[in-house]
């Protein structure tokens, strides 16, 4: 599969109270007779113009969610420059029946050229999957840490012990 047989069909609903954009994505495989849907896709767009500096966003984040808070707790003011246009990215859900990494890997390319597109700035992420792991667990795993090393996010917070939280500027190319 490739990420040219791919679609995202976007859709934006802006919250008034928190003055941000919850956006959603429908991703569909093209194929010669049908768009065939195979996931979603959720993230938050955060205006840089509407918010005074990084402790605004911070705020309007928790209000969020706590890992909202975690990625933009991370963020510096080098990494978001004045008017910056943000995507938190939340998840990439995959129906079982067309679940793989390559796949994913293809989405997410297809996510970020149209980030790129829409002249968002930067793309923020917690690089592990949106499941709770069980208690007994004692070793930490950030499967997702390869991937989007791959796809040329860098990590920006987080430690052996914490989840990465991994940044992408879509002024440069990769």
């Amino acid at each position: 599969m490739d990420m040219e047989d791919i679609e995202i069909t976007f859709s934006f609903r802006k919250d008034e109270e928190l003055d941000i954009m919850d956006g959603h994505g429908e991703v569909s495989l093209i194929t010669e007779e049908d768009l065939v849907k195979i996931g979603l896709i959720h993230f938050n767009y955060y205006n840089g113009y509407v918010f005074e500096d990084l402790i605004d966003l911070q705020i309007i984040s928790d209000a969020i969610s706590g890992d909202e808070l975690y990625m933009l707790s991370e963020l510096t003011g080098e990494q978001l420059l004045e008017g910056s246009q943000l995507i938190t990215l939340d998840r990439v859900i995959i129906e079982k029946e067309f679940e793989s990494e390559e796949l994913e890997k293809d989405i997410l390319k297809k996510f970020i050229e149209d980030c790129r597109y829409f002249m968002f700035d930067t793309i923020l992420v917690i690089a592990s999957n949106p499941i709770n792991p069980s208690k007994d667990q004692k070793v930490l795993e950030f499967p997702k840490y390869k991937l989007y090393s791959e796809l040329n996010f860098y990590p920006i917070g987080g430690s052996d012990k914490k989840t990465p939280v991994m940044l992408k500027n879509l002024h440069l190319k990769g």
